[in-house]
């Protein structure tokens, strides 16, 4: 492995995609008086990296993904509100950055989630398109093909109580809540093999106990099967 040389504007960086062998882009945040969504991208197979312009309001960019090489889709969450004071990094999950429990200020109500498109390989982000308005996180993504994709959704302030399946067959512009088979705490991320066959991975509490949980679904999302382990 060799050291690459990204931007100094991001305290750390969370997803990455090369959708071919010279462009890259990778997302992630910055740490300050707030979450700040952060960006960069690559032009030359990571020699260099330049910054991603993104959204002010924007709070993170948790999953990318490149459906050809300029267009990309990125999920996540935008700050409704900026604190502007000091964050404790040790209260939030290192990846999703929702409170790990409910937080003494009201940093837990200042996010919603956000889906947003790039149309130049990652050099700029915009928010695109309208999700369900319970839709708290976009923690995973995954496009099937140009115009149908999913994204793992979190319809809780803090995570953890109630997760499901997005759904988008206009490439993000809408997007529909699926049935999912019962109450699952958390929902991680999704990926499909076909237009048909896909997999959601998350957890689901049992008298205070964890277990890991798999779904699967054969027919597009229309219903979910929880796989045993």
């Amino acid at each position: 492995w060799v050291y690459q040389q990204p931007p100094n504007n991001a305290s750390s960086y969370i997803t990455v995609d090369f959708p071919n062998s010279l462009t890259g882009i990778t997302g992630g945040s910055f740490i300050g008086t707030d979450f700040f969504g952060r960006g960069a991208y690559t032009t030359n197979s990571g020699t260099n990296w330049q910054q991603s312009q993104v959204p002010d309001s924007c709070r993170v960019l948790v999953d990318i993904e490149f459906i050809d090489n300029s267009t990309g889709y990125c999920a996540g969450a935008y700050n409704i509100i900026v604190m502007n004071c000091p964050i404790d990094p040790s209260k939030y999950d290192k990846r999703t950055l929702r409170p790990i429990s409910r937080v003494n200020d009201f940093s837990a109500d200042n996010y919603k989630g956000l889906f947003m498109r790039s149309t130049n390989s990652g050099q700029s982000w915009q928010s695109y398109g309208a999700l369900p308005s319970n839709v708290y996180y976009l923690l995973g993504l995954d496009f099937v093909n140009s115009t149908t994709g999913y994204a793992a959704a979190s319809y809780n302030i803090s995570g953890g109580v109630n997760d499901g399946v997005l759904k988008t067959t206009n490439a993000g512009l809408t997007w529909a809540a699926l049935t999912m088979p019962e109450n699952i705490n958390s929902i991680h991320d999704v990926y499909f093999q076909d237009i048909n066959t896909g997999f959601a991975i998350g957890y689901d509490v049992v008298n205070d106990t964890s277990r890991g949980v798999i779904l699967k679904t054969t027919n597009a999302g229309a219903s979910w099967s929880r796989q045993v382990i």
